[in-house]
Formats: C-alpha cells, structure tokens, sequence
C-alpha cells in the first residue's frame, strides 16, 4: 500500500468520525454558539455564505470550543468505542492535531505533498500529504490550516485559509496580540478565530491561484 493509498483511507475514515462526533455532541444551540463566536451569526440567524465557511464551522465546533472544559472530539475519544483499530488510529491523530500558520516552502506533484514550515511554532518542517493543494498550490504562499498527525504522514482536517505572503509580518503581528491575551486553555480556540477573520478581511480565495503574479 502507498503513502497515498494510506492517506485515502484514513481521510475518509476522519471524514466519517467528523460526522458521529457532530451528531453526537453538537446541539443547534452549540452551533449556535460556535457561530457566533466565528461572526457566522446576525440577529440570531446563521449568516454562512459558502461551503468553505460550513467547513470552517464544523472544524470549530469539532475541535477548538469546549463546553464543560472539553470539546467534542475530546468527548468523543473519551466515551465512545472505535469500531476497528485503524478508526482508533484516525480518532488519535485528531485529538492530538493542532492548527498554525505554515509557509509552503514548495511541494512534489509526484508525491502528492506539500513541504510546509510553521511560522508560530519552532517545529521541524514537515511535509503534508493533500491530493488537490499539490496539484495546484504555489510555493511561498502562507496556510492557516490544521495538521492531523499520524506515524507514516501527515494531513489536514479539511480547512485551508491561504494568505499573501506579503501579509507575513502583519499576521505575526496580530497573532502575538491574540497569544498575550489568551489564556493557555483557550489560546487555540482563539487563534482560530482570529486568523478566520484575518482571512474573511484579507486572506486571498484559494491557495489554487499563482498569488505570486
């Protein structure tokens, strides 16, 4: 079995858990609450204009907002039973994933990957297996996005917000802010929502454009 092989099977085994995890934790009133804290809400009434914000949603609502000190992946790990040992696998990799701005140091069409460093975070580089941000991505773009960690790879939870990397030294900028006034419990519950807005005011619409022209 190829890397990419692999990375098909437990992309449509997370896709799969988002589903159960959602269902099984997130009230309306949860969404509710998680939209509004994304400015997803007007008057008490989801405001969500395409598919890239429902994404943005459920990965929120997912991943990042706590209701009784934990969120629903969280919840999810902690009470319900996998059905095999790959879905176990998976179900680890996303509690254990995290979010970060990442400069494309440039990608490999053969391999499917993408070689991204975290401009956050001192951590090794590392390279992201994604089917369609290889074909297409240009390097030295900047990409918010949440990395899913496993043994053999590495992959996104299915959000991507790209910036220009003439932004660089701005979204540092504002990052820090948000890192100085953030408590340690919900330092990446706000980061994302910050870099959610900095892309809704300036990140560009894909990352599939040669932003460099």
């Amino acid at each position: 079995m190829t890397l990419v092989d692999t990375y098909k099977i437990y992309r449509s085994i997370q896709g799969t858990l988002h589903g159960r995890i959602l269902d099984s934790f997130a009230s309306e009133n949860y969404m509710m609450r998680c939209a509004r804290l994304l400015g997803l809400v007007r008057k008490n009434t989801f405001v969500i204009h395409d598919q890239s914000e429902v994404d943005v949603l459920g990965n929120f609502a997912t991943y990042e907002y706590k209701k009784g000190g934990k969120t629903c992946v969280q919840k999810y790990y902690d009470t319900q039973e996998c059905q095999n040992e790959v879905e176990r696998v998976v179900l680890d990799a996303m509690v254990a994933s995290y979010t970060s701005l990442f400069f494309i140091l440039g990608k490999s069409t053969h391999r499917n990957s993408l070689l991204l460093r975290d401009i956050l975070t001192e951590r090794e580089d590392i390279e992201l297996i994604d089917i369609s941000l290889s074909s297409s991505v240009v390097a030295q773009a900047l990409l918010f996005t949440r990395i899913v960690p496993f043994d053999e790879l590495n992959m996104s939870a299915g959000i991507n917000l790209p910036f220009h990397p003439s932004k660089r030294d701005y979204l540092l900028a504002r990052h820090e802010k948000v890192r100085n006034r953030s408590g340690r419990q919900n330092r990446s519950m706000n980061r994302f929502i910050e870099f959610f807005k900095l892309h809704k005011a300036m990140g560009i619409e894909t990352c599939y454009e040669n932003i460099l022209q």
